[in-house]
């Protein structure tokens, strides 16, 4: 089934992706397998029906619930400007992780993470789904410039 992301791009609906983004907010193997595949079952036209679909099923784990509603995968930019320590994200992007100016966010890539300060990026060459990080940050978590990765209210 195609799904239409937020941005207006379509794609091949990815089952691997909803069981990557359930397992990062503390779901177990096994469930989010199960998740995966109740959600593959449906025809969802929009990633933000999954986004809600998910939550529903979610629903029983209040705590695990909160965690991946607070969750995004945005993409990873190098900032020559940017602090070491600091992830600079859009108004839109800090709106979507329910964040403000000063909070922390945890940024995951595979086995790796790091938990960074918020700061909003006050120029308009920021995309809503873009975080800007120092070279150095991003080596640490092991990504490149224009990689995915989640970023998770902490």
């Amino acid at each position: 089934m195609k799904i239409t992301k937020r941005n207006g791009k379509t794609e091949e609906f990815n089952s691997a992706k909803v069981e990557r983004s359930v397992k990062n907010a503390g779901v177990d193997d096994k469930n989010a397998k199960d998740i995966a595949k109740q959600i593959s079952e449906k025809n969802y036209a929009t990633t933000n029906e999954i986004r809600t679909a998910v939550n529903n099923i979610l629903t029983k784990h209040p705590e695990t619930a909160k965690k991946y509603e607070g969750s995004r995968t945005l993409v990873a930019r190098r900032a020559l400007e940017a602090i070491r320590g600091i992830a600079r994200l859009s108004k839109a992007g800090m709106v979507n992780l329910n964040l403000k100016e000063g909070d922390n966010v945890r940024l995951l890539n595979k086995t790796k993470n790091r938990t960074m300060e918020v700061d909003k990026n006050n120029k308009t060459d920021i995309e809503w789904n873009e975080i800007r990080l120092h070279e150095k940050d991003m080596k640490i978590l092991g990504i490149s410039n224009g990689e995915d990765i989640i970023a998770q209210m902490n």
